[in-house]
């Protein structure tokens, strides 16, 4: 803006120097001169007039840019520090992006884990199912034989009730018997013992005295406890025992003995002298008839002949009542006397004439039908005790009733 104002005083100062020039009497070339000089500058004064207005606009218009650069600046100032601060609300949005997508990946793998462990859950739940589907059908398959089992328990429990009444009429008259025969024994004592001078009981006498002491023992002195008479013995149950097991022994019979060591170990005394009280009689029956000790209990048919090939066979023969061999039914055998368990003998199915044949060691046996597969048409009024002889066929036939 200095150049400007610099014409304007040169302008300036020609005008006076004109005036002072005319004032002196200047030549008037250089009037002339100075004339044109002033015309040019104030030709030059009125450009830069008009250029100071134009500069002047220019400044105005510049400031007024400056005001508006700086309130721009000001304001690009507050959007800068705007923006900065949305840049690091971005930032921190974007740091918790990252550790959100970090977390999100660390539960997608627990996810992903879960999901396994859901999977092998559901295969573990579905095997389950199924087991518990097939133990369901198992469950259902043994309720109906439940139902079976009850329905012949039922059966057998009206026939037991049946054999009850039929075993309670046989005690009644075996009772009777051994009454009778113990009459008949106590006589025979009393004449042996006067016509050998009181001499011991030889023989079969000796054996039947035997069963007669078992009896005694077991039954009758019980039985006067219970009448409320005075027992014939006053002994402990230890000395009870000792006392019967010697008469057992003294009778030389197997059977009883089995029956003894079943009595004395499985159940009470009281159940052991009934039994006793049905045995003894059909015992010193068998005895006193020329038989000699009972070789099944109760007694049936038997036969005995010699194996041919050394073995010690048992043969059962089943046949109705009309005298019919009973086929495809199973026998079962034990060992002793222990009807309670399982068959340790073996089972055997009759063939078609009536016969289920067993291969066993001598000594005592107990025959029944299979526990596990008893016919629901037949039955035996109770199982039965045999002695099987030694290297020998021994055959029992035992007579089957239907329901």
């Amino acid at each position: 803006m200095s150049w400007w104002r610099r014409v304007f005083s040169a302008s300036i100062a020609l005008a006076l120097l004109l005036t002072a020039a005319c004032s002196r009497g200047v030549p008037q070339a250089d009037y002339d001169k100075a004339k044109a000089d002033l015309a040019t500058a104030q030709g030059q004064a009125t450009d830069l007039g008009a250029q100071l207005a134009s500069a002047k606009a220019s400044l105005d218009k510049t400031n007024a840019d400056l005001a508006q650069a700086k309130s721009d600046s000001d304001k690009a100032k507050a959007d800068l520090a705007t923006a900065q601060a949305r840049v690091q609300t971005l930032q921190n949005d974007y740091n918790s992006a990252i550790a959100d997508r970090d977390k999100a990946k660390a539960d997608l793998v627990q996810l992903r884990a879960d999901f396994d462990k859901a999977k092998a859950d559901a295969s573990a739940a579905q095997a389950r199912a199924q087991k518990l589907e097939s133990d369901l059908s198992l469950a259902d398959a043994q309720v109906r034989q439940a139902n079976a089992n009850l329905a012949q328990a039922t059966a057998d429990r009206d026939k037991a009730k049946a054999d009850l009444a039929q075993t309670t009429a046989d005690y009644t008259k075996a009772r009777a018997d051994l009454q009778a025969a113990l009459a008949r024994v106590q006589s025979l004592e009393s004449q042996l013992a006067l016509a050998q001078g009181g001499q011991q009981l030889p023989g079969a006498l000796a054996t039947v005295q035997a069963y007669s002491k078992v009896t005694d023992l077991m039954f009758l002195d019980l039985y006067r406890q219970q009448l409320g008479l005075v027992p014939k013995y006053q002994y402990t149950d230890a000395q009870l025992r000792a006392e019967v097991t010697k008469a057992v022994a003294a009778t030389n019979d197997p059977v009883l003995k089995a029956l003894w060591d079943m009595g004395a170990a499985e159940g009470p005394l009281e159940s052991f002298g009934t039994l006793m009280l049905v045995y003894d009689a059909a015992a010193v029956d068998s005895v006193l008839s020329g038989q000699g000790m009972p070789k099944v209990f109760p007694p049936t048919p038997m036969l005995v002949n010699p194996s041919t090939t050394g073995q010690t066979i048992l043969r059962v023969k089943l046949v109705s009542t009309d005298g019919q061999p009973i086929p495809n039914v199973e026998v079962a055998l034990w060992r002793g006397v222990s009807p309670l368990d399982p068959p340790n003998a073996g089972v055997a199915k009759t063939d078609a004439s009536g016969i289920a044949s067993f291969t066993v060691k001598e000594g005592v046996c107990w025959i029944d039908f299979n526990p596990d597969n008893p016919p629901t048409t037949f039955g035996l009024s109770s199982g039965r005790l045999v002695l099987v002889v030694p290297g020998m066929v021994t055959q029992v036939e035992l007579l089957v009733f239907s329901f």
